[in-house]
């Protein structure tokens, strides 16, 4: 009873400092440091499954499918341990030229541009590491909270797990990894 208790004071936490991170000036960490970021609307990262990358160039306006360009990842069982294969596609894309009736991305964020002027368009993936193996539970039951997936981990950093926010999560993977940063649970 106890357990199931400090779960449900758990989740309550993370939905309610995540949605109070959401009026908060965007940045993440690098190390300890706090990089403070601009948000630029007008850009975009999308992600697509490879099999929707046709109807979506349909919609796209002739200019706009001229001038992108669909990056093609493939996320492999080999590469991370225990994901099961799959074909993306992602770009960067100018938000005005999204196409307003489609409606299969796996995942849309915004882009940022540092203080320094660099422009930062972070994909849907992110690194969380565990402090200790046994903290795979505390991190699976963030993850379900926050509506996130568990990739998998890096066999030659076994205590570093990939995560995946999509269209459903709580946030986009800039903000769900400063949130993660910032409640240390594990």
């Amino acid at each position: 009873m106890k357990g199931a208790k400090s779960l449900n004071l758990l989740l309550t936490f993370c939905l309610f400092t995540a949605t109070s991170l959401y009026g908060q000036a965007s940045y993440y960490y690098y190390g300890n440091k706090r990089i403070d970021l601009e948000d630029v609307p007008g850009r975009s990262f999308i992600l697509l499954n490879a099999e929707d990358t046709s109807s979506f160039l349909q919609l796209l306006s002739e200019t706009a499918s001229q001038q992108m360009l669909l990056n093609k990842i493939f996320l492999s069982a080999g590469s991370l341990g225990n994901v099961t294969s799959s074909e993306y596609c992602w770009s960067t894309i100018n938000t005005r030229d999204l196409p307003s009736n489609f409606q299969n991305y796996v995942y849309k964020s915004y882009s940022y541009r540092t203080l320094h002027g660099d422009m930062v368009t972070p994909s849907h993936l992110f690194y969380v590491k565990l402090k200790r193996a046994e903290d795979i539970s505390l991190l699976e039951s963030w993850a379900d909270s926050m509506r996130v997936s568990i990739v998998g981990n890096n066999s030659f950093m076994p205590l570093w797990y990939i995560l995946s926010c999509n269209q459903h999560s709580v946030g986009n993977a800039l903000k769900t990894e400063r949130l993660d940063y910032s409640l240390k649970l594990y």
